[in-house]
Formats: structure tokens, sequence, C-alpha cells
């Protein structure tokens, strides 16, 4: 994200304020339930680590959820990978990164005076990285196999 150190500053201030919603709907989607069947599917927990990469890769949110339907279309040949399908991750953290568009214009208009598209998709791709580095450490946290 290119942008002037002030501009950061305000954003990076502006999604602070939500984290802790944040880190309680990370939590919310890899339930007991949930992280039972991904335990059974052997879901491991580089396959958190790729996603937190791909989101501080990109500066799309529609990047990210292509990589979770990607991974969702892969669980059929891997068994590795069938969490993301079978055991409803994919489309929990797909419907999580939806719902935070629209904390996004709350974050945008707070940092940037503005909910220009360029600036909602800034406000976006940081709380979705949020999301996703706290529902990382809440795989690892609730028994997420390593590797």
């Amino acid at each position: 994200m290119n942008m002037e150190p002030a501009k950061r500053l305000a954003l990076r201030q502006a999604v602070e304020k939500h984290a802790e919603s944040i880190v309680v709907r990370a939590e919310r989607v890899l339930s007991e339930e949930r992280m039972a069947a991904l335990r059974k599917a052997g879901m491991k927990q580089s396959q958190m680590d790729n996603l937190l990469g791909v989101a501080l890769e990109t500066s799309s949110p529609t990047v990210v959820v292509n990589w979770i339907r990607y991974q969702m279309g892969r669980a059929k040949s891997s068994s590795e990978l069938r969490g993301w399908e079978q055991g409803g991750l994919g489309q929990a953290v797909i419907q999580d990164i939806e719902e935070l568009k629209g904390l996004a214009k709350q974050v945008a208009e707070e940092a940037f005076a503005s909910i220009a598209p360029p600036d909602l998709q800034k406000a976006h791709i940081a709380l979705i990285r949020l999301y996703v580095g706290y529902l990382r450490r809440w795989f690892v946290a609730k028994g997420g196999r390593g590797g």
C-alpha cells in the first residue's frame, strides 16, 4: 500500500479501533465444531500461513477471495485442503470478508474522509489482513495442526 505516512497512520488507527470485533469474528469462524472438522480433514497451519501471505501481498480483497475459492476447488483432490470445502471454512471466511466491506466504509471515512473506491479498497484490505492474522492465531490456539 503506497500511502503517505500520515494517511497510513490514520488508516492503522481507524482499523485498530475495530480489533476487538475482528478478533471475535475470527474466533467465531473457528468454532469448536469447525475446528474438529478441520482437524479431521487434516488441515494444517501452513494453510493459514498461506492465506495470510496472500492477504499481505495484495492490495485487492478480490484476490484474497479468489485464492480461497481456488483452495476450495483444490480440496476435492487433496486431503490437507478438505477443510476449506468440507469443513466450511472457505465459505465462512468469504462471508466475513464480504461483511467487512461495510466496516471498511466506516474506516475509510474516518481515515481518509472519503469512501472513494481506492480508499474503500485500502480500508477493506487492511481489515482483511487484521482478520486473517487473528484467524491464523485462533487456528493455532485452538489446536490446529502444525506443518
